[in-house]
């Protein structure tokens, strides 16, 4: 099911959803340092394309990004040249670090660790929201 979903075109996902933008977080999107280019997924044409060039399932994402339910990065790991993809909730919680083929690589984990140190801002915006939400 993974492999498929993986597999799904970016002219598919335009189809379906239109070429909309995802929800912006709600506070500044983190900027790059000297080891990680981080880009947030900012279309459906960006998160399908990832999806295909990662070979994962990012794409069954879409919809979380279009509601702001999560929020969805590409990590570039300057030392190693390997990428990441990362999921981060609306609360600001990192979900899922992967790199290609859903594999944890360097990429991942410090695309994982950045990520949370941005995302404590969005949990400090929502004080008690985060422990309203059933997991």
């Amino acid at each position: 099911w993974h492999r498929e979903q993986a597999l799904t075109k970016k002219e598919d996902a335009i189809e379906l959803h239109g070429n909309r933008p995802a929800k912006v977080p709600p506070i500044p999107l983190p900027e790059s340092n000297e080891k990680l280019k981080v880009r947030f997924l900012d279309t459906v044409a960006a998160i399908a394309s990832e999806g295909q060039e990662m070979k994962h399932c990012i794409a069954t994402y879409i919809n979380k990004a279009l509601s702001g339910d999560s929020y969805l990065f590409h990590i570039d790991h300057l030392e190693t040249g390997q990428v990441a993809s990362v999921e981060v909730d609306r609360f600001g919680r990192v979900l899922q670090p992967r790199g290609p083929e859903n594999f944890i690589n360097t990429a991942a984990k410090q695309g994982e660790s950045f990520l949370k140190e941005w995302g404590q801002k969005i949990i400090d915006n929502h004080p008690g929201d985060i422990y309203d939400v059933p997991f």
